[in-house]
């Protein structure tokens, strides 16, 4: 599966140049209807209009004008690494166009199914879009279309030992939705130790050590699947818990050190045998409700885990802002986690993942647009931790309210009802 991927992802960044033979059989192959409902004509066309919606998608992305005119004049001069990096420059609209096509699987895949298949596919799309699309040179240069096109039989090979063992679960769970993800994962992960054997059939040990790097990196760690690790840039949503726009010149270092102690916190919190054995049978049940709960039952561990890292930024911070971050990460816990966890279940039923991935570039350009404030403010008063905490709170007041507006552009109307109850458990009132 990893490498029909692979090929799939390679050929959706644009990079072959739509010279890839029978490149509509590779992109049906990474349409999977294994654990499908049967006969289901509604599902079959589902899948068939989110492919023509991909399609399109991918179209509109590359009909820029100025993206065109690039590509021209790499073609002419024969520059593969520059149009690679044109293409790889757009792979967050790229994965913007996968999510429908994902969501066309419904009829396959369970809620956590299909966050699993959206994952893998963005993993992909950044491995091969890494330092400007590196490593789809080095596929390109090692002849991995061309290598991948010969054992094409092999891969379907692959696909169909799967189907025994597939019929096996469909008649134990009732319905392929209804297989657990660790059974899914275990066949995933044999059809990939499969498609690998076949590539090293080429002889082309260069490719061969770039597609390992490629399964490492996804990490089919069936275990971990089961225990929800599957959002995609987690690290990146973390790392925006830690504002330095107010700290003090050179002494961030502290503040990200601590950073690493959170996560750690987090782990053992998360590491509980009980805690893991509930989560796994909450997965198995595809029971989002109760898995949240699970979660909610450690808010107050988790607000443990908060309270060092808050500390750290005393670089930054007044004491009194100190305080207010505390009780600002506090409200938004048990605002998720009130009556085990419903907002956080309205939240993820209407979207909310979806629409904050989408607009996280809009939402860095709300926290950028406070810079040149920022500096003057710093002039006026000194120093960063010497602003003024009403000051500092109509900054925060003015992000939180351009964030909103990009939530409101995602068209969700109930997401955006549950978003500005959020805002309003916060009460950002400067004057107080």
């Amino acid at each position: 599966m990893v490498v029909t991927f692979a090929l799939a992802a390679v050929m959706t960044v644009g990079v072959l140049g739509r010279a890839v033979p029978e490149e509509e059989m590779w992109f049906n192959m990474f349409i999977t209807t294994d654990f499908c409902y049967e006969s289901s004509l509604a599902a079959k066309t589902q899948m068939l209009a989110s492919k023509s919606t991909f399609k399109e998608c991918l179209t509109n992305v590359y009909s820029d004008e100025n993206f065109r005119n690039e590509i021209r004049l790499t073609k002419l001069n024969d520059n593969q690494a520059k149009m690679v990096k044109a293409f790889c420059d757009r792979s967050a609209q790229v994965k913007a166009c996968v999510r429908p096509l994902v969501k066309g699987m419904t009829p396959c895949f369970t809620v956590s199914g299909l966050r699993t298949i959206q994952n893998e596919f963005d993993k992909i799309i950044d491995f091969f879009c890494l330092n400007d699309g590196a490593n789809t040179n080095s596929f390109i240069k090692e002849g991995g279309p061309e290598c991948l096109g010969q054992k094409r039989l092999e891969f379907a090979s692959c696909k169909n030992n799967k189907t025994s063992e597939i019929t096996r679960l469909i008649g134990v769970y009732g319905s392929g939705p209804a297989v657990p993800e660790k059974e899914r994962c275990k066949l995933d992960k044999q059809e990939t130790e499969c498609d690998f054997a076949a590539v090293k059939g080429c002889a082309k040990p260069n490719l061969e050590k770039l597609l390992q790097q490629l399964i490492n990196s996804i990490d089919l760690n069936c275990e971990e699947r089961v225990l929800g690790r599957t959002v995609p840039e987690e690290e990146t949503w973390i790392n925006a818990l830690i504002t330095t726009d107010f700290c003090e010149s050179g002494k961030f270092q502290q503040v990200q050190a601590s950073m690493s102690t959170f996560k750690q916190c987090l782990n053992n919190v998360y590491s509980d045998e009980n805690f893991r054995n509930e989560i796994r049978v909450a997965k198995v049940d595809d029971n989002q409700a109760k898995m949240v709960k699970a979660f909610c039952g450690k808010s107050t561990q988790v607000k443990a885990c908060i309270r060092p890292l808050v500390t750290s930024m005393t670089p930054c911070f007044t004491a009194s802002g100190l305080r207010t971050t505390q009780n600002l990460f506090d409200k938004l816990l048990d605002f998720f986690c009130l009556n085990d966890g419903a907002n956080t279940n309205t939240f993820i039923n209407e979207g909310g993942s979806e629409c904050l991935e989408q607009k996280r570039s809009d939402f860095t350009t709300c926290k950028n647009n406070k810079t040149p404030e920022i500096t003057r403010l710093i002039g006026v008063y000194g120093s960063g931790p010497a602003i003024p905490e009403k000051e500092r709170c109509k900054l925060d007041k003015q992000e939180n309210e351009c964030q909103f507006a990009a939530v409101k552009s995602c068209g969700k109307p109930n997401l955006e009802k549950l978003v500005q109850q959020l805002l309003n458990s916060i009460d950002l009132k400067c004057e107080e």
